[in-house]
């Protein structure tokens, strides 16, 4: 049967191209190095792939280990596809919309590696569910994103602690600013307002114990490092506003009347 939608020739070469990185990232590029050029999309959203997988060489994690990802959706397009589907990663992945779960547990349901469940990811009751689900405490990789309260669902996990975070930011924030969306303020609809400034994570991830390493080309996630991890990386990284397809997009202003809440910063 001939498909309505052919593969990507593009994701094959995005593939190819990650693949060589892992032996040394990229040829002239010291570790050092900021992570803007090793930004690169298989099957991520934008260039996360290419971060992730950069921070993973730069902290010496070569071999399968354990991801968690908050808002997979379908799981067509996540921060965490490429180490599930091709490197052979073991995971936990959460979806609240039950139609777009019932396709990710299809594509993942015969693997025995990955573990799904339709649920809303909430402060209050996300370290139950993860407990429920035998994540383990040390696991390499945690990704949230989910439009609303992100920022309160890291800080309500304490009994786990990730090497790596990604997570979801409000570019569209200063990012000298320390705001967050209030708890339980409901879901994204459409406009500036939802989830944490760069400057409220960066508080948060230093009192949990975390550098912050990078703020994606499109202002979308900002990653963070745990204190421990191996890996060099520019003390202040490059930041940018809202840039989404690399075509300066943004969300329009919110015309509701709700404010952020202040919160502890850097």
């Amino acid at each position: 049967m001939r498909p309505l939608h052919p593969t990507s020739r593009g994701q094959l070469l995005a593939l190819s191209e990650y693949a060589r990185r892992r032996e040394g990232g990229i040829p002239g590029f010291p570790d050092g190095t900021g992570l803007g050029p090793y930004e690169l999309k298989v099957f991520s959203q934008n260039g996360e792939d290419g971060v992730i997988g950069e921070i993973l060489r730069r902290a010496g994690i070569d071999g399968p280990g354990f991801f968690v990802e908050f808002g997979a959706e379908d799981g067509v397009e996540t921060n965490t596809a490429l180490l599930a589907d091709v490197f052979g990663w073991r995971g936990v992945l959460l979806e609240g919309d039950p139609e777009s779960h019932g396709r990710l547990h299809r594509k993942y349901g015969p693997s025995g590696r990955v573990t799904t469940r339709q649920t809303m990811v909430e402060p209050h009751t996300i370290e139950g569910v993860l407990a429920e689900m035998g994540v383990p405490a040390d696991l390499d990789l945690l990704s949230i994103d989910i439009d609303s309260d992100d920022y309160w669902v890291w800080k309500a996990i304490t009994g786990l602690s990730p090497k790596v975070v990604v997570i979801e930011v409000n570019t569209h924030q200063d990012p000298r600013s320390a705001v967050t969306q209030p708890i339980g303020a409901g879901p994204w609809q459409g406009t500036d307002f939802y989830g944490a400034s760069v400057g409220a994570l960066r508080g948060l991830a230093a009192a949990k114990g975390y550098r912050f390493v990078h703020v994606d080309l499109t202002g979308n996630n900002a990653f963070f490092v745990r204190d421990d991890v191996p890996g060099d990386y520019p003390a202040e990284p490059l930041l940018l506003g809202p840039n989404h397809y690399l075509l300066g997009g943004a969300h329009p202003p919110d015309a509701t009347g709700r404010a952020f809440e202040v919160v502890g910063g850097a």
